[in-house]
């Protein structure tokens, strides 16, 4: 009879010692899953503001782009006024 206390008693405390070393690499697991996790969402947020700076500088040469073609538009037209109204005062004549 002693000898099943004893032996319930060593095999219960190798469980107790076991039990924390593998708790210990279970959390081990998870931390170095967490951190692949974080790596992977400050990635995306890097690529995402990349892209949101890319985006605002696109948009920003699309506006330079259009005031540069209102400008050409414009002296356009005033050239035209002025051949037109060299032309109107050439069928006068």
């Amino acid at each position: 009879m002693k000898d099943i206390i004893l032996i319930s008693t060593l095999f219960a405390s190798i469980g107790v010692c076991i039990y924390p070393f593998i708790r210990q690499r279970q959390t081990q697991e998870n931390m170095n899953i967490m951190l692949q996790e974080l790596e992977i969402l400050q990635k995306a947020k890097g690529n995402l503001l990349a892209e949101q700076v890319d985006g605002f500088r696109k948009h920003r040469d699309s506006i330079i782009d259009h005031e540069k073609q209102i400008s050409f538009d414009l002296e356009e037209i005033e050239q035209l006024q002025i051949a037109l109204h060299q032309a109107e005062e050439h069928v006068q004549q």
